[in-house]
């Protein structure tokens, strides 16, 4: 057979190659608007460097890699999830978030998927709501906790001033005692103040087109 006889044969045969295609074609297509869309939002978290948020404490320039990294397991542990659900008031807790670190910056995405829209959004918010709220707790009970042993080191020195003859000792630790009084009060003003050094950048919309199937590209 030579070459002009494939010729005739992919001619006569045409249609069927064509018919062939545009099924294939609508298959695809048909399918492609069969699967349920699914939307995905972001949200955005900077992370502040220690005593950035803090009156009392000297103030760093950045927040190390290792800390970020660290900062991403939190806000995928259980604990941020859970506290997210309570947020929402969900009766099951909300899908899984992908965090990640963006670049070599000190900010965090956090992006959920949902088959709605609304939802993805206010999944990745409430992922970011929760874990500034378990950051600032865990800050605040840090500080209170650091409040606590100043204090009763405070009451120690009281029980030996009022032992203490010797009038320059006891001077000495009524001294040692209004120091630590006033990082008490620095303490305690420092817990009111402090808002777990991280911040929501970037608040989740609602998404307009989904990422699944994957959007037609026009010609």
């Amino acid at each position: 057979m030579t070459l002009r006889d494939y010729g005739h044969v992919v001619l006569r045969r045409r249609w069927l190659v064509l018919g062939a295609v545009l099924i294939a074609s609508a298959t695809s297509i048909v399918l492609s608007a069969m699967q349920t869309p699914v939307y995905s939002a972001d949200a955005l978290v900077l992370l502040q460097p220690r005593g950035n948020d803090a009156l009392f404490e000297s103030a760093q320039t950045s927040v190390g890699r290792r800390t970020i990294e660290t900062e991403v397991q939190v806000i995928n542990g259980e604990q941020t999830r859970l506290q997210a659900q309570k947020e929402l008031g969900l009766s099951v807790p909300p899908p899984e978030a992908d965090v990640a670190p963006i670049g070599e910056t000190d900010v965090i995405r956090i992006t959920v998927l949902d088959e709605n829209a609304s939802n993805a959004a206010a999944y990745a918010n409430a992922y970011a709501e929760a874990y500034i709220e378990i950051r600032r707790d865990q800050s605040i009970q840090d500080l209170l906790a650091a409040a606590d042993e100043v204090q009763l080191a405070i009451a120690q020195l009281q029980v030996q001033i009022d032992a203490a003859e010797d009038r320059t000792v006891r001077d000495a630790l009524v001294v040692q005692q209004a120091s630590f009084s006033t990082t008490l009060d620095q303490l305690r003003v420092d817990a009111a103040l402090r808002t777990g050094g991280a911040t929501v950048i970037k608040t989740a919309s609602i998404p307009t087109a989904p990422v699944e199937p994957t959007p037609a590209r026009s010609a």
